[in-house]
């Protein structure tokens, strides 16, 4: 009965090329398999599961029901209406970095979690913010003990802020809470 993990998100798209391209070439999907849908579409696959499908906005039969998807040439706002942006966990990210700025891919960065994650935000063609998260060194430790990002939340061993206040007293020129401590 209980879910066991998120299998793809389906992406409705007015540029279907431009979407597959983003996820291939920006983010490193692999285009593959699709099974023969009455419709066009891709599957791009992370690993050998295919984690993000694509279909034509236009095409009424392409998804059952009805998918309320603001339409930019009519003014509306780009987004990604209800679901706020989808995470993928990666490796590397010095190197994704690198890629980005080569490709000219805006993209924001953040740590959190007290230094554990290390995460970028960039924006598909259709407005869809993906997140990809790093998982530092030293969560990396942590979790090899056998404890959980979760569980070492609730246990204190991750404070909640704690990166956000040293980044704020590095910026202010003060010496961080870490480095208060040892003066």
């Amino acid at each position: 009965m209980p879910l066991e993990k998120l299998e793809h998100y389906t992406i409705r798209s007015l540029d279907m090329e431009a979407t597959r391209d983003f996820y291939r070439d920006i983010c490193g999907l692999k285009v593959g398999p699709r099974p023969p849908l009455d419709f066009a579409g891709w599957w791009l696959y992370c690993g050998k599961i295919p984690v993000v499908h694509l279909v034509p906005l236009d095409n009424p039969i392409a998804i059952r029901g009805e998918v309320n998807v603001p339409s930019v040439g009519n003014g509306a706002s780009p987004g990604s209406g209800a679901v706020d942006h989808v995470a993928f966990g990666a490796t590397d990210v010095q190197a994704m970095k690198r890629h980005l700025e080569k490709k000219g891919v805006r993209y924001k960065e953040r740590i959190q979690a007290g230094g554990f994650l290390h995460q970028i935000f960039l924006n598909d063609p259709n407005g869809v913010t993906v997140e990809l998260n790093y998982h530092t060194a030293k969560l990396k430790k942590l979790t090899a003990r056998g404890a959980s990002m979760g569980s070492a939340i609730k246990t204190g061993a991750i404070k909640r802020g704690t990166a956000k206040k040293k980044a704020k007293a590095k910026a202010n020129g003060r010496p961080s809470l870490k480095n208060k401590r040892a003066a």
